[in-house]
C-alpha cells in the first residue's frame, strides 16, 4: 500500500501480518491502525469489529499520543470504498463514528 502526496515521510509501524492490523502508521505523534475488508455491496462493520475484537491497539496504548482505529470497507463489485469507521483505540469499547461515502 502506498501513501502518496503527503507533506512528510510517514513511518509505517506494521503491515498486515498475522495478529496485526493491515497497516499501522505513526503520524503527528499519534498512531493510526487500519483494517481493510472487502464486502459484497453494503458496509458491514467487519473492519472495525476486527480492530476491536483483536485489540490491536493494546501494544500502542502505553506510548505518547492517541491511538486511532480506521476500518475501511470496499465493495467487491464496484471496487470502491462503501464505508469506513473511525474510532479511538484507548479501550476495546472506545468511541467510533461510522461514515458512508456518498453514492455517485
Amino acid at each position: 500500500m502506498r501513501l502518496q502526496r503527503l507533506p512528510t515521510t510517514v513511518p509505517l509501524l506494521a503491515l498486515g501480518l498475522h495478529g496485526r492490523p493491515d497497516m499501522a502508521v505513526r503520524f503527528g505523534g499519534n498512531v493510526y491502525l487500519f483494517e481493510f475488508k472487502v464486502v459484497e455491496m453494503e458496509p458491514e462493520g467487519a473492519a472495525m469489529a476486527q480492530l476491536r475484537e483483536k485489540d490491536y491497539a493494546a501494544k500502542y496504548r502505553s506510548g505518547e499520543g492517541e491511538v486511532f482505529l480506521v476500518g475501511v470497507e470496499f465493495s467487491r463489485e464496484t471496487r470502491n470504498v462503501v464505508g469506513f469507521e473511525v474510532g479511538r483505540g484507548h479501550d476495546r469499547a472506545g468511541w467510533a463514528a461510522t461514515l458512508t461515502p456518498p453514492r455517485p
